[in-house]
């Protein structure tokens, strides 16, 4: 597993706290409704959990590290529009949702946790519901140290029952939160859960 999951993600939180929120989020929009139950999963310092609260939703955020879940509660444990749960992902059930955000957590679990866990998460949208967040591909430096990657084919097949809305593949030599050197491999996904026997040919946005 990458290092800052086993030495704790604070470094990671004071660095990333004071910068605006993921830019995938403002890409989300249109299909944000702010209407049921919005996740937010890796909810850190808890800026989308608000940002989800703004919107109208009832957001459950999940947070696993306690560097993270100590400034989540200091963030949002009084906001009764969020309710925060302290929880590894293999060991969550998600609750049945209209959203699920996970901005730049969930590959920090290997494969054989994240596989079942995504099955479970993406089972738990509501048709009409979306997706928002990142999964890395193989090339991504990353992967050597134990986190999840996955190809654009297992992208596509995991999202069969989707439509992809925005699907950015990224792949560049660039620095993390940190300022550490690294190579990036990233998908950014947004994707809205079709309806049973609907059939929608808008194509993705890049």
């Amino acid at each position: 597993m990458h290092s800052s999951a086993t030495t704790g993600f604070g470094p990671y939180y004071a660095a990333a706290d004071p910068k605006p929120l993921h830019p995938i989020l403002e890409s989300a929009r249109p299909w944000l409704t702010g209407k049921g139950v919005a996740l937010d999963l890796g909810a850190g310092t808890g800026k989308a959990s608000v940002f989800l609260a703004d919107l109208g939703y009832r957001v459950v955020a999940v947070e696993p590290d306690p560097d993270g879940l100590s400034r989540l509660r200091a963030r949002c444990g009084n906001d009764p529009r969020i309710t925060i749960h302290d929880v590894r992902f293999e060991d969550y059930a998600p609750p049945r949702c209209q959203a699920a955000v996970s901005i730049l957590s969930l590959f920090f679990l290997e494969r054989p946790l994240l596989d079942p866990f995504l099955l479970r998460l993406l089972e738990a949208i509501e048709p009409g519901g979306v997706f928002v967040g990142q999964l890395l591909g193989p090339n991504d430096s990353w992967v050597a140290d134990g986190c999840a990657a996955h190809t654009r084919a297992e992208v596509e097949a995991l999202f069969a029952s989707f439509d992809l809305r925005v699907w950015d593949e990224v792949e560049k030599d660039a620095v993390t939160v940190l300022g550490d050197p690294k190579h990036w491999h990233v998908h950014h996904i947004v994707a809205t859960k079709r309806q049973p026997s609907s059939v929608d040919m808008t194509p993705p946005l890049r």
